[in-house]
């Protein structure tokens, strides 16, 4: 999924970056200039458009289970997150934010993957918006939605902990399944993790 992107933006800019802009992210706020703002929300509505084209496609037709497949497909931004880390998106972004704020770091990859899925849109580069929308989509639906048509609803809660959490503690912690069986009963814990000393 990963290499049409890092190909289109090798080849488009050259190890250069997209814009002389800067994306930064100041108390908890993305601050993005206007030409950029423009590309990322003109970004997000092709992403939109696909993700319901794709529901529709999968007979997932319960508002419901719309709103928490896009929380834990895109609001997490967990698998975002990592397209982008793997595509090498964000060395092609001008970027100012405290390094181990995980929270910016979500935010400002989700900001750059919708600037470049509107540029490869704008290009007409159709294996590069395929790769962003539809592939995505396809490929991390599984993860969260069972193939019986019911939301997982153990990913989604463990999803949901761990994007609380990350904004809380600022890590991004690792979320356990423990069970405890006893004679009549058996009795279902998630655990969080994080690294290092946990906040108070």
């Amino acid at each position: 999924m990963t290499s049409p992107i890092k190909s289109y933006l090798f080849d488009r800019f050259k190890g250069g970056n997209i814009s002389s802009h800067e994306l930064s992210y100041v108390s908890g706020q993305a601050i993005i200039p206007p030409p950029l703002q423009s590309a990322f929300l003109r970004g997000e509505a092709i992403l939109r458009t696909s993700f319901f084209a794709c529901m529709e496609d999968q007979n997932i037709d319960d508002p419901i289970s719309h709103i928490k497949l896009w929380a834990s497909l895109v609001e997490d931004r967990q698998f975002i997150q990592d397209i982008v880390e793997k595509g090498k998106v964000l060395n092609h972004f001008k970027l100012s934010y405290v390094k181990d704020d995980t929270t910016a770091l979500g935010e400002l990859s989700y900001i750059a993957y919708c600037i470049v899925l509107f540029d490869a849109h704008s290009h007409n580069h159709e294996l590069v918006v395929t790769a962003m929308t539809d592939v995505f989509v396809r490929h991390t639906l599984p993860m969260v939605y069972s193939g019986e048509g019911k939301l997982n609803d153990v990913a989604y809660l463990k999803r949901c902990i761990a994007s609380e959490l990350s904004s809380q503690w600022k890590v991004r912690p690792e979320i356990k399944e423990s069970f405890v069986t006893d004679d009549d009963k058996v009795t279902f814990t998630l655990i969080a993790k994080g690294q290092g000393p946990c906040p108070r």
